[in-house]
């Protein structure tokens, strides 16, 4: 098996961490995060304070998609060194070393 060849890159912050206040349907705030996770089956993953026992709830289902999650190794775009940002949202990224 060939050895993997580590690679430099970026990644928007939102991978890492990020949360979102969403209106429930009787007025109640509920927060919804995606950011490590100790429970399941990823280590990241969305969670929400709604008193739902579904996953993913329906908070989540409703704001995931405002997320950035760019990632250089997987989207298009390129980060200026000299200003660095994400590329898709402009918000803050993270250098990231990654095996290809």
């Amino acid at each position: 098996m060939p050895d993997l060849t580590i690679e430099n890159g970026w990644m928007c912050q939102t991978n890492e961490d990020w949360e979102t206040e969403v209106v429930g349907s009787k007025g109640d705030i509920y927060k919804v995060t995606y950011g490590f996770t100790p429970i399941g089956p990823c280590e990241h993953d969305y969670s929400c304070t709604c008193p739902s026992r579904k996953h993913p709830c329906k908070h989540v289902l409703a704001v995931r998609k405002q997320r950035c999650g760019w990632h250089s190794q997987f989207d298009a775009g390129e980060v200026d060194q000299q200003n660095p940002a994400c590329p898709k949202c402009g918000g803050a990224v993270v250098a990231i070393r990654f095996a290809v």
